[in-house]
């Protein structure tokens, strides 16, 4: 699932966490457009807690680039 770093949990992402609860499908989350002036990592965090009834584990994968 991706979510908006601007908009956390919107309705439709509501419907598909739904709908993969029910056929039992796992789950996993990435907080997308970071880069947008209103994003907020952490209120994206707290809105899948609150609107998802789930516990959140955050794991960062940081990205190098080379130049050369």
């Amino acid at each position: 699932m991706i979510l908006d770093a601007s908009a956390g949990v919107e309705a439709q992402t509501l419907t598909v966490w739904r709908q993969a609860e029910r056929n039992s499908v796992p789950r996993i989350a990435f907080i997308n457009k970071m880069d947008k002036f209103n994003s907020n990592f952490q209120k994206s965090i707290e809105s899948m807690e609150k609107k998802l009834s789930v516990s959140v584990i955050n794991v960062q994968v940081r990205i190098l680039t080379f130049v050369g």
